[in-house]
Formats: C-alpha cells, sequence, structure tokens
C-alpha cells in the first residue's frame, strides 16, 4: 500500500513540475497558458497526448520531437524528475512508509 502512495505522489510531482516548467516558459514568452495547445518550439506541429506523459514521453521519443527530430531541451525533464523524487524523499525523510 505505502509503494502505491510513493508511486501515486511521483507521479502528481512530475505531472505538476511539467505543469509548471511549461507555465514558466509561456508567461516568460508573453503567450496564452491555454491556446495554442502543447506543440513542438521548432516545426510547431501538436504534441499527442501520449506525448504528454511526463519523464515516458522524453524516453520513449529518445528526447527528441517526434516529426522534426530536433532535441528536447533537458531542463523539462529535470524540472520532472525533480517533482517525482522530492515529494517521495519528503514522504521518506517525514516517516511516512
Amino acid at each position: 500500500m505505502i509503494w502505491f502512495l510513493y508511486c501515486y505522489f511521483a507521479v502528481l510531482g512530475s505531472v505538476l513540475a511539467s505543469f509548471a516548467d511549461t507555465s514558466w516558459g509561456r508567461i516568460a514568452a508573453h503567450r496564452s497558458l491555454v491556446w495554442p495547445l502543447s506543440q513542438c518550439d521548432v516545426c510547431h506541429s501538436r504534441l499527442a497526448p501520449w506525448e504528454l506523459v511526463p519523464i515516458f514521453s522524453f524516453a520513449l521519443l529518445g528526447g527528441q520531437c517526434r516529426r522534426c527530430h530536433t532535441r528536447l531541451s533537458y531542463r523539462t525533464l529535470v524540472f520532472e524528475v525533480t517533482g517525482a523524487v522530492v515529494p517521495v524523499l519528503i514522504m521518506l525523510l517525514a516517516g511516512i512508509g
């Protein structure tokens, strides 16, 4: 049961970190948070739902755009992994589990 909690908070943390990273980039560029939908920064092709899954989509795509093969920024991956690890570390340090 405790592994379920670790997994739940790791996934939640990575999703929130991915959203925060994307929002930060869009706000800095003075773009809308809701439109256009997520797309490649180079070829502007719209991302499929499975390409929006934090960490796994980066690994499955080999760190590049599916269509134009431009290398993706590792910054996003670092944010997502950190977002997954930090909540689990907090739970472990707090003695939960």
